[in-house]
């Protein structure tokens, strides 16, 4: 039984491989936007959660005693430093231009670690209050979603590309509620 599913699996990844395979990744698109969304959800929900906890009002950083409002975003800063020295080893950008170097140079492929870290150091940063948006985050994890779906699956390269190409727009869609808008982004 676990070899005849095995023998199926492949059967399908090499099917996504051909150009005729428009229906099956339509679908896989419509996983990959829904991965994608739960993920965003996760990291606004951490976000608003954080603020909601440590602000008197949404993102009203100016209503905190002067104190706090020097030592919330020097805290977060030495705590994001810290996170990205002990964790983010060998890695030099991330956000939107590591989703382009990575369709770049190397197939869409993006790991769980990096996505951890982009989730934690952007929630951070925003919860911190230094000058960042959630629109990069947004990207980065849509598209991580994709490329980690794709890799669980196993499948072929263009078909990781694709899906990496569908969690983009989802990153979008969900930053401006724009989904044509996100479309078009992933298309370029």
């Amino acid at each position: 039984m676990g070899e005849r599913l095995g023998e199926r699996l492949d059967e399908w990844r090499l099917h996504l491989a051909r150009p005729d395979a428009l229906i099956q990744l339509a679908l896989l698109g419509l996983a990959t936007g829904m991965v994608a969304g739960g993920v965003i959800l996760l990291f606004r929900l951490a976000v608003e959660g954080a603020q909601a906890g440590l602000l008197p009002g949404a993102e009203a950083y100016e209503a905190l005693p002067p104190w706090l409002r020097l030592a919330l975003p020097l805290g977060g800063g030495a705590l994001i430093g810290w996170l990205f020295h002990r964790h983010g080893r060998g890695l030099h950008v991330l956000g939107v231009a590591r989703v382009m170097e990575r369709m770049a140079y190397h197939q869409g492929y993006l790991s769980l670690r990096e996505s951890l870290l982009q989730f934690a150091g952007a929630a951070l940063t925003i919860v911190s209050g230094h000058s960042v948006g959630r629109e990069g985050p947004h990207i980065y994890l849509g598209a991580a979603g994709g490329s980690l779906l794709g890799q669980a699956l196993g499948l072929p390269n263009n078909s990781i590309r694709t899906l990496v190409g569908c969690g983009v727009a989802a990153g979008i869609a969900a930053s401006f509620n724009t989904p044509l808008a996100g479309v078009i982004f992933s298309l370029e």
